[in-house]
Order: C-alpha cells, then structure tokens, then sequence
C-alpha cells in the first residue's frame, strides 16, 4: 500500500490532540515483517485472547464462572513418543486423559489427547491452566488446541 491518505490521517490526530507533538513515517515493507515480528501477538497472547474471549461467551449466557466443572483440553502431538512423554508429565494432576488419533495418516500433528478435570473457568484461572499446559505441551513440541466447558448457569 501507498502513503495516499497518511498525512491527512496524522492531521485529523493532531487537531484532536494539540497539546501533542505527533511524528509519523512510513516504510515500505511488502512481506509486512515489521507487523508480523513485533506487533502480532505472540503464540501465548493469542492463547490469552482466546480464552477471554472465551469466557466472555460463557458470561454472556449467564454462566457461574466461579463454579468447578468437567474442563476439556484438546491436545495434538507429532509423534506418540511425545505425547506418551507429555502424559506421563502430568499423570499425578487428577486429569481422566484419554487418547485419540486422527485418522489421515498425513496429519502432521496425528497423535491428540484429551484432559478432563473439574476447575474453574474465570479468567484468571483458566488462562493460567492453558497456558500452563501450552507451554509444557511444547517442550514436547505439540499444540495445544483449547479448552471447553459445559456452561453452568443459575447457582451463585
């Protein structure tokens, strides 16, 4: 994209904010680097916005967020030399695991797993949980694909 419309753009900022000094450049960057590298959210922020936005969802049909219920994380492994490794891992957490495999043999990440334990999903807690998990599932070099839970309404 061109400059066109860069200048008038700064101007109408300035007019809103005159006590400021509002400097602007461009820079021709066609493989949009400088986005991708520094101002797209990392991996563990995406994960962060996914599960506001989450539990946003949840709020908005009435849910106690508060209250502990069966949670699903959906997890993907390249091999199941990983994934066995990964299991063992967490083995002593109080989560059922139980394991699946995606039938298309050229599926890179073939080997899932599921954990299902009861917590709870405010915020706070279930960003920690799955990032957590997310970070530990990479040391196996798997992707962590989410969580959902039942909504639980009405109790306070």
């Amino acid at each position: 994209r061109g400059t066109d419309g860069y200048e008038p753009a700064l101007m109408s900022v300035q007019m809103k904010f005159p006590n400021y000094e509002l400097i602007g450049t461009t820079e021709d960057d066609p493989d949009w680097n400088l986005y991708f590298e520094q101002l797209y959210p990392s991996e563990l922020n995406l994960l962060s916005i996914k599960n506001r936005r989450h539990t946003e969802h949840l709020a908005s049909l009435g849910d106690q967020l508060h209250e502990p219920r069966p949670v699903k994380h959906s997890i993907h492994f390249a091999s199941p030399h990983a994934r066995e490794q990964f299991v063992k891992s967490i083995a002593a957490e109080g989560f059922e695991i139980s394991l699946n495999e995606t039938p298309e043999p050229d599926a890179e990440y073939r080997y899932g797993v599921e954990l299902t334990r009861r917590d709870r999903v405010d915020l706070d807690s279930i960003d920690g949980m799955a990032v957590d998990l997310s970070l530990r599932i990479m040391e196996w070099g798997g992707e962590y694909d989410g969580w959902d839970a039942v909504p639980v309404l009405g109790r306070s």
